[in-house]
């Protein structure tokens, strides 16, 4: 239950600093998990995601990630490292 996770962090002395709001939309494509979400007041992204092995060639994976970004017109420039919670705080002068 949601609610009664977030009493217990405010009694444990968490507090609320910003809320995210998004819809996802999943689809596997080429063995891929591809997320679209849509974020209340910051927009639409876009993740590919891949689950490897812990061996896994990291710059083959990586390679392969942004091949299918590409073909959804997405260019390593447009690449966000911050997450939700950081680029709300950012939309908020926090």
């Amino acid at each position: 239950d949601g609610k009664q996770v977030a009493d217990m962090l405010i009694r444990v002395g968490y507090t609320h600093d910003v809320s995210i709001r998004k819809v996802r939309r999943k689809a596997v494509y080429e063995g891929l998990e591809v997320c679209f979400d849509h974020v209340d007041e910051l927009g639409c992204f876009t993740e590919v995601e891949a689950l490897c092995e812990e061996d896994a060639d990291v710059d083959e994976v990586q390679t392969r990630l942004w091949n299918i970004m590409k073909k959804l017109g997405i260019k390593e420039e447009d690449r966000v490292h911050k997450g939700y919670d950081t680029l709300m705080r950012i939309h908020k002068g926090m």
